[in-house]
């Protein structure tokens, strides 16, 4: 959102069009394993249509249109950018290692099986259940994450009033971030006690 905010019109019109990319891209993945699923194809006459909108949108935006995030390689001067690419270009690739911590408890790999977001710190015990504990980062993110976005759409057509919704919407995430992390030091302090 603050990427296509950043680069307007045009960038939200490429990041539109891109579905007919993402659509082609995800039957021929599809039709790749449906045999092995036990489903049905997608049909011949669908996928003519579906290849039929991809080169439509290639041979409309270029070759490089064709990749994952082609859809802003102009804006950035990267003929295969990456998720991260848009990030940077935003200034908001700072926050990378609160993704990359938020994901070790939901992606597979080594860090995830011993690092566990919910326990005050780090043991051999496996968390079984929820917890409470461990939501400051994820809930202080997920505010400014939200009142970004909504900061982006609203300013689309900024009136007096959009303007002083934004203004209320950040000092809000800047109160529930600031609770999240009161919260959680109070339960580190009630562990201390324990």
């Amino acid at each position: 959102a603050l990427f296509i905010q950043h680069h307007c019109e045009e960038v939200a019109k490429r990041d539109y069009f891109h579905s007919d990319v993402e659509a082609y891209c995800a039957s021929m993945t599809y039709e790749r394993y449906q045999e092995r699923l036990g489903e049905e194809p997608i049909g011949e006459t669908n996928i003519i249509r579906l290849k039929g909108s991809f080169d439509k949108a290639v041979q409309r935006f270029g070759k490089e249109f064709a990749e994952e995030y082609g859809w802003a390689a102009p804006s950035i001067g990267i003929r295969k950018p990456k998720f991260f690419d848009l990030e940077k270009n935003v200034g908001i690739d700072r926050f990378r290692p609160y993704y990359k911590m938020a994901s070790y408890n939901v992606h597979a790999g080594p860090k995830g099986a011993f690092f566990k977001l919910g326990l005050l710190a780090e043991t051999q015990l496996l968390l079984a259940g929820p917890s409470n504990f461990g939501l400051a980062d994820p809930g202080l993110n997920t505010a400014f994450s939200l009142g970004h976005v909504s900061s982006a759409l609203i300013s689309l057509y900024p009136t007096m009033d959009s303007i002083l919704a934004i203004k209320i919407m950040l000092a809000l995430a800047t109160e529930a971030a600031d609770s999240f992390v009161e919260v959680q030091h109070e339960i580190e302090r009630q562990e201390m006690l324990k």
